[in-house]
């Protein structure tokens, strides 16, 4: 059939336990579906803050998804995104990766970074560097007044 020896597929099987929990299975196939295309960082936050808002747990998202828990985290993570970089994020402006990483800096860099993104078009990890480096100073700044 059009020419196909082997179709990709992920399959998941619902035990009873999932009875009643129709909207983790929805979120659940977002996921997945996810997995078989390209890289959709987005939708999968999208997916995990929704299997979160039915009660999911860690260990249920990893179940259900197939997703390891530093993907998880990293994905949730973007929730501390600047708003315009989540936006470059979500037009393919940015990649995952460069979001993942400008999401662990404090707000006023990722504001840097954005009016950098803003100005010149483009963001790199180049970028990044001395950002994580000021990061990096301010904490050991921090801890050592504390």
């Amino acid at each position: 059939m059009l020419g196909l020896e082997q179709i990709p597929a992920l399959v998941y099987a619902f035990g009873e336990g999932w009875r009643g929990k129709l909207e983790w299975i929805a979120s659940t196939l977002a996921v997945t579906l996810n997995e078989l295309r390209r890289d959709n960082p987005l939708a999968d936050l999208h997916a995990i803050a929704a299997l979160r808002a039915k009660g999911a747990s860690d260990q249920d998202i990893r179940q259900v998804t197939g997703m390891p828990a530093s993907r998880i985290r990293r994905r949730e993570a973007l929730t501390q995104l600047h708003a315009g970089l989540l936006e470059a994020l979500g037009d393919g402006r940015i990649g995952a990766r460069l979001a993942e990483q400008c999401a662990r800096l404090p707000a006023p860099l990722q504001e840097e970074l954005h009016g950098r993104f803003e100005q010149c078009g483009q963001l790199s990890g180049r970028d990044l560097a001395p950002k994580r480096d000021e990061k990096s100073w301010i904490s050991r700044a921090l801890s050592s007044v504390f």
